[in-house]
């Protein structure tokens, strides 16, 4: 029971450091959107995955989507991008990308999310997320450094 309960604080322990280390160096705000946070998402058995939320502050128009693109960690890698369809009332958007392959601590990244009305863009919302842990807690959680 002990280890257990020694196992949970530990873990709580981490996820704080992790939340509180990664995050927006400055929160967007645009015509169409408004970034609510934003940062990185980091555990053991995934590894690291970009992490936003923003609120719709107006209506698209017809036929919602988005495209997002993460700024890839790898050098000279082509951006990650993910598409999707959303709802016509929808106006929060929760988004996180695939696990990154590797990342550089202490950097920004940059994110553009993309707003479409039947396949038209409508706006353009820009955010740099900042990943920054310190090198032995980057160490423990056994992730890739980009070379």
């Amino acid at each position: 029971m002990r280890l257990t309960i020694k196992w949970f604080l530990y873990l709580t322990v981490l996820l704080v450091q992790v939340a509180c280390v990664s995050g927006l160096p400055k929160p967007s705000l645009s015509e169409y959107v408004r970034t609510e946070s934003g940062g990185f998402t980091v555990t053991r058995d995934v590894g690291v995955k970009y992490a936003l939320t923003y609120t719709l502050l107006k209506s698209i128009g017809e036929k919602p989507s988005i495209k997002v693109e993460f700024e890839n960690p790898m050098k000279k890698g082509e951006a990650l991008i993910l598409e999707k369809e959303i709802g016509l009332d929808e106006r929060q958007l929760v988004i996180s990308s695939e696990p990154l392959p590797c990342i550089v601590n202490n950097r920004n990244y940059s994110v553009v999310l993309t707003l479409y009305s039947n396949n038209v863009e409508v706006a353009r919302h820009k955010d740099n997320v900042q990943f920054k842990l310190s090198d032995s807690l980057f160490n423990q959680l056994n992730l890739i450094a980009c070379g």
